[in-house]
Formats: structure tokens, C-alpha cells, sequence
């Protein structure tokens, strides 16, 4: 997550998506590390409002696929989804 983080600042990009009251309140906080996901999406989605480049969380169907992956590589018989992890 922080070397990620580390990178998208090097390369110039915009931070994370924050609610606008708190982006208003502080111009900084989507750059910041502790406003960023731990798990962070692969790709970086284009804000037009903003003309920049930011980070957000994957996609659920990403996690189910490897949740799913993990499944079948361990052989287990039981069933196993997202929700078993809450």
C-alpha cells in the first residue's frame, strides 16, 4: 500500500476519492497515507471534474474471483464467498 501510494505521488497522480466535505475541509487529505485504501484497485480511475487521476478501492468482483482462485488452489469442499470472512 505505501510503496503504491509512494508511486502515485512520484507520478504526479491526485490521491484517493474522499468525501467532498472532508477534500474541502483539507486540499491535502487524498494525498495522504492514512486516507488511503489498504487494498487499492490495480488501476487508476480519470476524475474529469478534477482532470486528474486517482486511486480507489478494487472492484468486489475482484475480490470474489480471488477469493474464489484461493478456494480451488486449496482444494477445499466447503464453500467459501466473501461472506464467510465476516
Amino acid at each position: 500500500m505505501k510503496d503504491i501510494h509512494q508511486q502515485d505521488l512520484k507520478d504526479g497522480y491526485g490521491g484517493t476519492f474522499l468525501d467532498y466535505r472532508l477534500e474541502g475541509k483539507d486540499k491535502n487529505a487524498a494525498r495522504e497515507l492514512v486516507w488511503q485504501w489498504y487494498f487499492a484497485a490495480r488501476i487508476l480511475t480519470f476524475v474529469p471534474e478534477k482532470k486528474r487521476r486517482r486511486r480507489y478501492h478494487p472492484h468486489e468482483t475482484h475480490v470474489q474471483k480471488a477469493i474464489k482462485q484461493a478456494v480451488n488452489k486449496a482444494r477445499l469442499a466447503k464453500r467459501v464467498s466473501t461472506h464467510t470472512f465476516r
